[in-house]
């Protein structure tokens, strides 16, 4: 649909060395910045030395609706 009501609003990006832990890496709640199925967007990330600096894997997880 092109009327923004099928794009990502709450979610999470996270990562992980082992595809069993993942860290969540920056979270999103009401975020409009996806406007449709396919649009696209970029967010800055912040430095967080809690965060280790890599990962072999990455996954968007839905967090409500």
């Amino acid at each position: 649909r092109e009327d923004g009501t099928d794009a990502l609003r709450n979610w999470e990006f996270q990562g992980s060395n082992d595809g069993k832990v993942w860290t969540t890496i920056m979270g999103h709640e009401g975020d409009a910045a996806l406007t449709g199925g396919w649009s696209t967007a970029t967010w800055s990330m912040d430095i967080n030395p809690e965060i280790p600096k890599g990962y072999q894997m990455f996954r968007i997880r839905k967090n409500g609706t």
